[in-house]
């Protein structure tokens, strides 16, 4: 029922520091999911409201921040908090480009151990390669 509630209020998915039951049932509702499990038992805490809303919280081990960013994919779930996100954003920009041109040169039969992580050499590569790829070159 919860995950109904929550989709039909535009929620994208859900993440559970524990396990949740009704396996079948939630993953057909679609939405994106980070739980610890599935359990079988039959919860009897349906009296249970929510009595606090936007407060810190801990949830995998991490303190959590209103107003954070949640990044969740396959690979699993990242807390940025908010005064990181610009920071975050340049650097994972950067990051992915030279992760492409790293892959690139790896394709071409280029050394791993000069291409990643990129040495002094192949950084100065790097620095050639990018200014093409701005140039449209």
């Amino acid at each position: 029922m919860m995950l109904t509630y929550l989709q039909g209020k535009g929620g994208e998915g859900i993440i559970v520091d524990g396990v949740i039951r009704d396996s079948q049932s939630a993953l057909e509702t679609g939405l994106g999911m980070w739980v610890r499990g599935f359990t079988p038992n039959y919860h009897i805490q349906t009296g249970i409201f929510p009595f606090s809303v936007n407060c810190p919280i801990a949830c995998g081990g991490r303190l959590v921040f209103p107003g954070d960013i949640i990044i969740a994919d396959d690979d699993g779930v990242v807390v940025v908090p908010l005064q990181l996100v610009d920071d975050i954003i340049a650097h994972a920009g950067t990051h992915k480009d030279w992760e492409v041109f790293s892959k690139l040169k790896l394709s071409e039969g280029g050394d791993l151990r000069k291409y990643y992580p990129l040495t002094e050499e192949a950084q100065q590569e790097f620095e050639e390669w990018k200014k093409t790829q701005q140039s449209g070159a």
